[in-house]
């Protein structure tokens, strides 16, 4: 099976003479008796009367002359409704509400004095049976098959052409492709900066909105919408057909609205809209008359919406004939077919090449696949009657090998219910839909492959790419629409160094700070001074840890519970012992003691997590304590190394790290801690950040730590950040994870440890930069959705190279290939 063929039935007309249809001659026979008919009734004599016989003879031939898929008559009776709609306006309000109906809809009183129409179903028993069908309107969330290897779009559309063969009751594919405007977005941008009670997220704002208000104007963006109407006899069956383009076409579907072609009134004319509003566009409607040559799901279809123009596009399907039903109706064309080609004279190419589609499509009926009635419309816009021509030609000139589009006079205004909700069977115009077998539906719905994002909620990510020049923006908000109920937003950063995921995610934290987003960076290589400096010292507090000049007591409750406090201490001073000798471990008796030392230490504490630091007992209290419970060589060890030694002056002392997070901004720099003490410093200030987390309730929050795969080689560090994973959510906070890939992200998830494997399975979003082969393969695999991009992540270019950072951003609707774009100020961060 050749899957880009669509097959089409050639339309015999019986021919008397070479250049002449049977039409033509029923008209022209009629034509030369209503010439004789007209001379005697005028009592014309002599040539007159040959001249009215020529005449009517020719004007017979004339309409029922057949061009561009209808006759001259049917043009004619176009014409003629066009001529009684002239001029005539029509608004929105009548294509695009529904109507009241008595069975349906009950008229109440509204407090303004006004009236309410309520719709709401009557009872089964009240309700009349009828037998039209019921539109169903569904919003679309198409894939992408631009990512996809052709080899791989063969076989989808193998699959696809599986939905269309099982499909029985009429469908609609609708597709809107308009420019993007950021103008609300960039207004809302201002606005917050105007209402600001920071003077540096003020700044930030102001600047950030002359970044989107340039990127819009300069940038070519685009976005788009995928709607479907289902004509089904029931609502089971609606959903049968949901379900089922969900399981073939990977394409999820949910009830909406229909969006109107029409956003205000306008003027029917013979061969355009035009807006009564100028601000509005002018807008032409096509028809296909003709499917021809090859196509392929990119062609011809969505190279349409990848025009520079506003274009939408529909796919009407007003009967479908199962594989049975079409050998019926197939045999019957092979009859005539067989019964032409022995009555003819002399060979009869066209009904040769008619019978080689019948049998072709026979096969494929034999085969189980479907039958489809096919009408695609196309509405162009443009500002002016002049663009909007000048646009028709473009499409007319791109769509000329595969797909022939008209203009049919005086019948715009029945192609404008193709926007609609009004079945193919009730709009006035001839019939012009092809025949197409269900592999060739699944080409036609090429569109249902090419995406583009909408939403504008959130921070922006970047500009995403369909494949060549096709871009539109990304925004996404991780955190949900309910502000008081912030959902999880933890994700991963992976790619290898140089390749812009520091910088890209420092500048996504940046964008997320002013939101009012707080911030909190650990990292080991002093990369996150240039974002406190972007911030500015009065919304940001940067800490460069040192053994020199920080305190921190190990003995902060990071807990509630006393049990949860008491265990993470055992752990604590097991890692405290290990820092000092590998071999040193923490005995049965010792623990026992330990924990009755700590029960002991925190039972004066009533309000643990909000207790002052410098209330918080010391290591030389717990030391006294473990002296006094019995466990003199676990008190002599700590005693050594942690209070009268050298490190007494760090972890023997109230802290004095900001661990209270009261800036909007905080970052650690553990560049300077030493290796051999980072292990404990990194868990000590985890700590301190669990604490405030769950001492201040829900809050939205980020916590993002870079160069994670050091940490994650630490149990105690890679359980404790699982663990933040599984439990941060109930408090607003979102955990960002960056490192080179998969493997030393997880620190050993491949070889089965939990609290990678814990990491990994609850990331909401993951940002893939440059990866080298075998790390690509491993998140191909651990990702399925992602295997389209394998080639992808393997070939992206230095930053430096392009002047943009690109990564494939995978978020809970699909993964986008994205290219990460800076503001101005932004590229202060660059270096990262």
């Amino acid at each position: 099976m050749s899957y880009s063929q669509l097959i089409q039935f050639k339309r015999l007309e019986e021919r008397t003479l070479i250049f002449l249809n049977g039409k033509q001659m029923m008209f022209a026979v009629f034509g030369g008796f209503s010439g004789l008919s007209l001379a005697n009734t005028l009592d014309l004599s002599g040539w007159p009367v040959w001249l009215a016989v020529i005449t009517v003879t020719i004007l017979g031939l004339i309409i029922g002359a057949r061009f561009r898929g209808l006759y001259g008559y049917q043009y004619l009776g176009l014409l003629a409704r066009g001529l009684t709609r002239l001029n005539r306006t029509v608004e929105p309000a009548e294509l695009y509400d529904r109507p009241v109906d008595a069975d349906l809809s009950y008229v109440l009183g509204a407090p303004d004095g006004g009236a309410l129409v309520l719709r709401q179903a009557p009872p089964a028993s009240e309700r009349q049976v009828t037998t039209s069908y019921e539109a169903a309107i569904y919003r679309l969330k198409p894939v992408d098959l631009a990512q996809y290897h052709p080899q791989a779009v063969r076989q989808l559309m193998q699959r696809w052409s599986g939905f269309w063969a099982g499909a029985r009751a009429p469908l609609r594919l609708l597709v809107h492709s308009t420019p993007f405007h950021a103008g609300q977005v960039v207004e809302d941008v201002r606005a917050a900066g105007l209402v600001a009670r920071e003077d540096w997220r003020a700044r930030a704002l102001t600047g950030y909105g002359r970044f989107l208000e340039r990127l819009t104007r300069e940038a070519a963006m685009y976005q788009a919408s995928h709607e479907m109407i289902v004509w089904a006899g029931s609502d089971v069956e609606a959903q049968a057909a949901v379900g089922s383009l969900a399981s073939w076409l990977g394409v999820s579907a949910r009830p909406a609205e229909l969006t109107p072609l029409l956003e205000s009134e306008y003027e029917l004319n013979f061969d355009h809209l035009a807006p009564l509003d100028p601000r509005q566009p002018y807008i032409v409607l096509l028809v296909s008359h003709e499917f021809s040559g090859e196509w392929s799901w990119a062609d011809p279809l969505v190279t349409l919406l990848r025009q520079t123009f506003a274009i939408s596009v529909v796919v009407d399907v007003e009967r479908n004939l199962s594989a049975n039903e079409a050998l019926r109706e197939l045999v019957k064309y092979e009859n005539v077919l067989t019964d032409v080609l022995a009555n003819a004279r002399s060979r009869d190419p066209k009904a040769e090449g008619a019978m080689r589609d019948v049998q072709l499509a026979m096969a494929k009926a034999n085969a189980g696949l479907a039958l489809h009635f096919t009408t695609v419309v196309v509405a162009v816009k443009g500002t002016t009657l002049a663009e909007v021509k000048q646009n028709v030609e473009a499409v007319r000139t791109l769509t000329a090998a595969r797909l022939s589009l008209v203009v049919l006079p005086g019948g715009q205004g029945e192609l404008l219910k193709f926007f609609t909700t009004t079945r193919r069977r009730e709009i006035n115009i001839p019939e012009i839909s092809h025949n197409v077998t269900s592999d060739g539906m699944a080409i036609i719905s090429g569109p249902l492959g090419f995406r583009r994002r909408n939403e504008t909620d959130g921070i922006f990510w970047g500009i995403g790419s369909s494949g060549g020049s096709d871009t539109y923006p990304i925004w996404w908000n991780g955190f949900g629409r309910d502000p008081d109920k912030p959902a999880a937003y933890h994700g991963m950063f992976l790619g290898k160094s140089g390749y812009g995921k520091t910088v890209s995610m420092n500048a996504l934290l940046y964008r997320e700070a002013m939101r009012a987003t707080q911030v909190v960076m650990m990292e080991p290589q002093g990369h996150s001074k240039r974002l406190v400096e972007l911030v500015g010292e009065d919304g940001a507090s940067y800490n460069a840890l040192s053994m020199a000049e920080m305190q921190v007591n190990p003995l902060d409750p990071i807990y509630d519970d006393l049990n949860d406090q008491k265990s993470y201490l055992t752990s604590l001073c097991r890692l405290m012992l290990k820092q000092v000798d590998p071999e040193r471990n923490l005995s049965i008796r010792e623990s026992g003691l330990l924990d009755a030392a700590l029960t002991v230490l925190y039972d004066g504490l009533s309000d643990p997590l909000h207790t002052s630091a410098r209330y918080v007992p010391r290591l030389e209290q717990l030391c006294h304590e473990l002296r006094r419970q019995g466990a003199e060589l676990l008190a002599d060890d700590l005693e050594l190394n942690y209070v009268y030694g050298t490190l007494g002056q760090v972890y023997n002392q109230a802290t004095n790290t900001d661990v209270a997070l009261e800036a909007n901004v905080v970052t650690y720099d553990f560049k300077d801690v030493p290796e051999s003490h980072r292990t404990l410093i990194y868990t000590l200030v985890l700590g301190r950040i669990q604490r405030i987390v769950r001492s201040q309730g829900r809050r939205r929050r980020i916590v993002a730590v870079d160069e994670f795969g050091w940490m994650a080689q630490e149990p105690i560090l890679a359980n404790i950040v699982a663990m933040w994973i599984k439990t941060f959510r109930t408090f607003g906070c979102g955990i960002w994870l960056a490192e080179q890939d998969l493997i030393r992200l997880t620190g050993g998830a491949a070889s089965g440890d939990l609290s990678g494997h814990s990491i990994v399975g609850n990331s909401v979003f993951q940002l893939f930069f440059h990866h080298e082969s075998a790390a690509a393969r491993m998140v191909s695999e651990t990702f399925p959705n992602m295997e389209p991009y394998l080639n992808m992540i393997e070939s992206f270019p230095r930053p430096q190279e392009t002047g943009m950072a690109e990564a494939v951003l995978r978020i809970p609707d699909g993964a986008y290939h994205m290219y990460m774009l800076l503001s101005d100020i932004e590229r202060s961060l660059v270096g990262s």
